[in-house]
């Protein structure tokens, strides 16, 4: 009996331990540079959202700090494990003029499991 219950303990402790010690969170990149972009120009970039974790993730809206960058990607859903290239495109006529330090950014408003809101920083210059 004592031994059973000694496997048992063996196999799971490295199982609680994993999963206690396994990312719980969405991974994004926390800043973007977009480096210098042209005023009569448009950059497109792409942020990659991954789920390191056990857990579904519903992504209820994906926002931005201006006008001048969007997405057309609204609503994500990401299964454990999975990753996803979210494409925005960055426009700096619409609300720069040239010189202008681009300080903008990017939000993942995740609905469930739990309410959180992630922010990746967009940076760089209009010449």
């Amino acid at each position: 009996m004592q031994k059973k219950i000694l496997y048992s303990l063996l196999i799971l402790l490295p199982l609680v331990a994993l999963y206690m010690f396994w990312p719980k969170e969405l991974q994004t990149p926390t800043e973007i540079d977009l480096g210098e972009v042209a005023l009569t120009s448009q950059r497109a970039f792409t942020v990659k959202v991954t789920n390191p974790s056990f857990t579904t993730y519903e992504i209820a809206k994906i926002y931005t700090s201006c006008g001048c960058t969007n997405s057309t990607t609204k609503v994500l859903t990401l299964k454990p494990g999975a990753s996803f290239n979210v494409d925005f495109n960055f426009d700096p006529a619409s609300m720069h003029a040239q010189g202008d330090t681009i300080n903008h950014e990017i939000y993942f408003l995740v609905g469930s499991p739990v309410e959180k809101e992630y922010i990746v920083k967009l940076t760089g210059t209009v010449i």
